[in-house]
């Protein structure tokens, strides 16, 4: 019964990362040569998929709200922020996403790179938004 328990890598990812790559993940796994295959490589990374999430890491509607990803930009004179930082996030990890799949993934992008992706940034730096609170959520009651 070794197909039927989920990767290591993938256990514990919640489920809503990626609900829409789910139910490909599987059979593409199966296909690529059973469970051996599936540990090495899980799924290939989607460019669409990297360039959606990359520039929504830097849209407005983000960074209104990122605390973090705001501070790094803004303690850049240029805007640009470290790729590392962005692969660094658990979407891009889940992804298993490297730096030349952002590149490749970003070559339609409005976002710059700087040094063969060393860093990315806003079109023309453009001035972040103003940080807003969060508006709260509450998810964490128990029925």
């Amino acid at each position: 019964p070794e197909p039927e328990s989920p990767p290591a890598h993938r256990r514990g990812d919640a489920a809503a990362e990626t609900p829409a790559k789910e139910p490909q993940a599987k059979p593409a796994g199966a296909a690529a040569g059973g469970p051996e295959a599936k540990r090495l490589k899980p799924a290939p990374v989607e460019p669409a998929v990297v360039r959606k999430q990359v520039e929504y890491y830097l849209s407005d509607d983000n960074l209104k709200h990122d605390k973090f990803f705001h501070e790094k930009i803004a303690s850049d004179s240029e805007g640009w922020l470290d790729m590392g930082l962005v692969l660094s996030c658990n979407k891009m990890k889940a992804m298993r996403a490297t730096r030349e799949d952002v590149v490749a993934a970003l070559a339609g992008s409005r976002l710059e790179l700087r040094d063969g992706g060393a860093a990315v940034r806003r079109p023309g730096n453009a001035p972040l938004p103003a940080l807003e609170a969060k508006p709260q959520h509450h998810q964490k009651k128990k029925a």
